[in-house]
């Protein structure tokens, strides 16, 4: 079987990196601290939970960017090839045991990428699209973007600043949706204060505005607002 990497995005998250790692480490997935040049304990916990620490200076918005870095630093130490499952994820998030188990099952048919829902918890309420529009969207509309994908299928040169990532089109065909049902996707809290998420939020938006008028589109209003 393919190995599964873990890439965890962060910088100065030592409040809610342990928990962030833990059900990864003890369920034996590979797990990537790609480290922002934190300067709290994040290092020192990631390292001592038996974590591998990438550092990088990649604005935390270059997420494929940054994919592709730990890739290739892998591949450089013979710890990674292309035949291998990236899932790239915030220290904010947590997979449980059961996903993962899932996540391991998926891998071993080969899939060239697996679609997993997302619940976010803002401020302790349950937020984000339902899960009903998540089974709609991947089976009906069939988008062509995945949480985790096998590096040698992913289709870099259209990805954009999401963690979803898309593949090439040859491999389409090749992908499963994991039904979010039970404990069947990934939690992610989003933390601090009010201030911290506003300012956090709206520079996501208007980095994705620049880069949609970049392409010649019109920027999504309701993504601005």
């Amino acid at each position: 079987m393919n190995q599964s990497i873990c890439i965890i995005g962060c910088k100065n998250e030592s409040f809610r990196i342990e928990k962030c790692l833990a059900p990864l480490i003890e369920n034996g997935l590979t797990v990537v601290v790609a480290d922002a040049m934190s300067d709290d304990d994040t290092v020192i916990i990631a390292e001592e939970m038996g974590a591998l620490v990438i550092k990088h200076t990649y604005s935390q918005l270059n997420i494929k960017s940054k994919v592709k870095y730990v890739f290739e630093r892998l591949t450089a130490k013979s710890l990674a090839d292309d035949q291998d499952y990236f899932i790239y994820m915030n220290a904010s998030e947590v997979f449980n045991s059961q996903l993962i188990g899932v996540i391991k099952k998926c891998s071993k048919k080969g899939y060239s990428g697996m679609s997993v829902y997302r619940q976010s918890y803002t401020f302790g309420t349950s937020t984000h699209h339902s899960r009903f529009a998540f089974i709609l969207n991947s089976i009906i509309f069939n988008k062509n973007y995945f949480r985790i994908f096998r590096y040698c299928d992913w289709d870099f040169d259209r990805s954009k600043i999401h963690h979803e990532y898309p593949l090439k089109k040859s491999c389409v065909h090749n992908t499963c949706t994991i039904f979010p049902i039970a404990k069947l996707y990934i939690r992610h809290y989003r933390a601090g204060d009010l201030r911290f998420f506003e300012d956090k939020h709206a520079l996501y938006s208007s980095e994705e505005a620049r880069e949609r008028l970049r392409s010649n589109k019109k920027p999504s209003i309701l993504r601005l607002l």
